[in-house]
């Protein structure tokens, strides 16, 4: 019997790579919308936006709520995931784009604090499997035995430590408020938010049908007061739900 797969972001193996998927296309000046206002769907409709869409931000809690994933103060960014090359590579993208955004926004999101990896034994793949990566993106770890890691880090009891790998690369996002802030870039380019409640419909051809959302207690079905036709189904994408208009 195989051992299981203890390493959560390793790449999925003997999987299909076919790409069914179809994704729409859009022309200028398209109506998208998208719910949910974390950080997926905050930087989606920033960058929809930015591209010329029409787009409608919906939430129902607001943007960084503690019910959220994207809530909360902190969030690590690290770029160790084994050996799954996809992630490290977005990580060094994201880092790249966070540093951009806080200089834009005048205020500082990325702290630069390093994120130690403690090893108990002599292999660690989650911490092993990304060093090629690290090394191919001049982003290299520091390896650090248990006197050194005392030296620099008293603080930690290294008795029982292999050794330890610094990631001087690495440190924490200011989460919640990194949420607002690219929110409120969305409004201030354009972009309509509401703080709402999406209701799905049935799931149907691995789609939902959308019924109805309610807005401050108007009910928004095909047709709103204003006449505007608004979308009647919405796909899953990245665990935030995205409502195309067609």
């Amino acid at each position: 019997m195989p051992k299981p797969n203890l390493n959560t972001f390793s790449p999925a193996h003997g999987l299909s790579e076919s790409r069914d998927t179809e994704f729409p296309s859009f022309e200028k000046n398209s109506s998208i919308i998208v719910v949910g206002a974390g950080a997926f769907g905050s930087w989606s409709a920033l960058y929809l936006r930015r591209k010329g869409y029409r787009v409608t931000l919906i939430d129902a809690w607001g943007p960084g709520h503690a019910r959220s994933s994207s809530g909360d103060e902190t969030r690590v960014i690290r770029s160790t995931y084994g050996a799954n090359e996809l992630y490290f590579d977005m990580n060094v993208h994201a880092l790249d784009l966070w540093k951009e955004t806080q200089e834009s926004f005048g205020r500082q999101l990325f702290f630069n604090t390093g994120v130690i990896w403690l090893c108990y034994g002599a292999h660690t793949p989650l911490v092993d499997d990304s060093i090629p990566f690290a090394k191919k993106h001049q982003m290299e770890y520091e390896y650090l035995n248990p006197e050194e890691i005392k030296k620099r880090f008293p603080q930690i009891n290294a008795n029982d430590l292999h050794h330890a790998y610094f990631d001087p690369f690495g440190g924490y996002l200011k989460a919640r408020e990194s949420v607002q802030l690219v929110c409120e870039a969305f409004i201030r380019e354009g972009g309509q938010y509401l703080q709402s409640h999406v209701v799905p419909g049935k799931i149907k051809n691995h789609m939902l049908a959308l019924h109805c959302f309610h807005y401050n207690s108007i009910r928004f079905t095909r047709r709103s007061a204003s006449h505007r036709r608004w979308p009647m189904e919405f796909r899953i994408r990245f665990g935030v739900w995205k409502i195309w208009l067609r």
